[in-house]
């Protein structure tokens, strides 16, 4: 394959990208989890086990954790949202690979180009 036909094939890609990365109209930063946590209580049945299952979402702000806790309502939708969330930044992890193989390409078209066009001239 030609670098030309590379960058074309490439660029497809590209786009494919990008339209499924505009795609996405929801998404939540983080990673849903299941902590477990003692109550206190020294006759609670969590005094002798893991603890009380807290659904939660964790994610990171300004190189700061936070974390807070989900209603059983919400769980399935924050686990969808994260995971698009995830998805999304895996396309655009793909993209920027993609990208960079552009470049290599068109640098060794340039390359290629500039050598053949100095041929054309022996003081060159």
């Amino acid at each position: 394959m030609t670098n030309v036909q590379r960058i074309k094939t490439l660029e497809e890609r590209r786009q494919q990208l990008i339209e499924e990365l505009l795609q996405v109209e929801q998404m939540l930063r983080g990673s849903f989890g299941v902590a477990y946590r003692r109550c206190g209580t020294p006759t609670c049945w969590c005094a002798d086990s893991y603890g009380h299952p807290i659904n939660r979402i964790t994610w990171s702000e300004k190189s700061v954790s936070k974390t807070k806790s989900i209603r059983e309502e919400d769980i399935v939708w924050v686990k969808e949202q994260t995971d698009a969330y995830r998805r999304f930044r895996k396309n655009r992890k793909a993209l920027r690979e993609v990208e960079r193989k552009i470049n290599s390409a068109l640098d060794a078209v340039e390359e290629k180009t500039v050598k053949r066009t100095r041929k054309r001239r022996a003081y060159l």
